[in-house]
């Protein structure tokens, strides 16, 4: 659930699976009660009726994430490459997964990363060592933050060679 306060007199209550409800505790000078719809985004909007003009945005989304192609290639490492849109939230990282299986089976995780919170995807990039020349190598990206979770694609490439595989 989520509440938000418009004031000390009321509260917003958002549940998943059913209708936002506004509800009033006490009477005063803001009692209209509140538009809540779906906005554009997918996120919920909501305003009070007494000021049609002042809307708030409730972020409910999941990040969204690709897996770029890795690029720097080296005999032992490379850099992870991938392109994560937060969506509004504030808590969004990113890590990546690698290892030698295509299904990522006992694969390694990077450390995550954190990513500007807007509506805009940016490029993001960890660079990683210690690899076996000529071994091929299996990576996606993936993003977390408080409404969810997304995995890229899975990518690979081999050390060693002059540019990635996938």
């Amino acid at each position: 659930r989520v509440y938000i306060t418009a004031s000390s007199e009321h509260i917003v209550r958002a549940t998943p699976g059913q209708e936002a409800s506004a509800e009033k505790f006490a009477t005063g000078a803001n009692t209209d009660p509140y538009a809540i719809t779906a906005g554009p985004d997918g996120n919920m909007w909501y305003g009070g009726d007494h000021n049609p003009g002042v809307v708030g945005r409730i972020n409910i989304l999941a990040p969204q994430v690709a897996t770029l192609p890795a690029t720097v290639v080296t005999t032992t490492g490379a850099r992870f490459n991938a392109s994560v849109n937060s969506r509004g939230s504030t808590d969004t990282n990113y890590p990546f997964t690698c290892g030698p299986s295509p299904d990522l089976s006992g694969a390694l995780t990077t450390g995550a990363g954190g990513v500007t919170q807007d509506e805009s995807a940016h490029v993001v990039s960890t660079a990683v060592g210690g690899l076996t020349t000529g071994s091929t190598y299996y990576y996606r990206a993936n993003a977390t933050n408080s409404n969810g979770s997304a995995t890229g694609d899975i990518r690979s490439f081999t050390p060693g060679s002059p540019q990635p595989n996938a």
